[in-house]
């Protein structure tokens, strides 16, 4: 150990080297077990956490992801149905459509029909007055020209 201390002593180290030395040590322990090594934790520890939270956040954005999608494709089969449901009802409606107008049409024509009739029935109802009002006035117009009797006669044998 003295030759250790005469090749220090020769390098220009003295004995107060070994006491700043010590200081120095100390200090370092200190330093580094009150500061250094609790912020170091606290760093270890907040990356941990970012890494952690950087999972879960890729995590939730990868269920998005599928909720959109499986919602995406919940809308379009809901559309389709919705698309399909329509068109049916519409050709629902038209034909409902068609049997409503048909169904008029034929309430119409019968109506018509029952108008004509009725028409046609009081036609041949004043037709036939007429014909027997007519005779009543030919027999009347012949009996004031020619006389009663022969006028009556005259008409019986033209009827029939």
């Amino acid at each position: 150990m003295g030759q250790l201390f005469a090749l220090l002593s020769q390098l220009g180290v003295n004995q107060s080297f070994f006491v700043m030395f010590g200081l120095f040590a100390t200090t370092y322990l200190l330093v580094s077990f009150l500061l250094t090594g609790p912020v170091a934790n606290l760093l270890v520890e907040r990356d941990r956490r970012i890494a952690g939270r950087q999972k879960q956040i890729t995590k939730i954005r990868s269920e998005l992801l599928e909720i959109q999608e499986n919602l995406s494709s919940k809308r379009r089969g809901a559309q389709q149905e919705a698309s399909s449901k329509f068109e049916s009802l519409k050709v629902q409606a038209s034909s409902e459509q068609r049997k409503i107008l048909t169904e008029a049409r034929e309430d119409f024509a019968n109506q018509v029909k029952a108008a004509r009739e009725k028409v046609e029935k009081m036609l041949t109802d004043e037709k036939q007055k007429l014909d027997r009002l007519s005779v009543e006035l030919k027999e009347e117009i012949l009996e004031k020209l020619l006389g009663s009797s022969s006028a009556k006669k005259i008409t019986l044998e033209k009827e029939f």
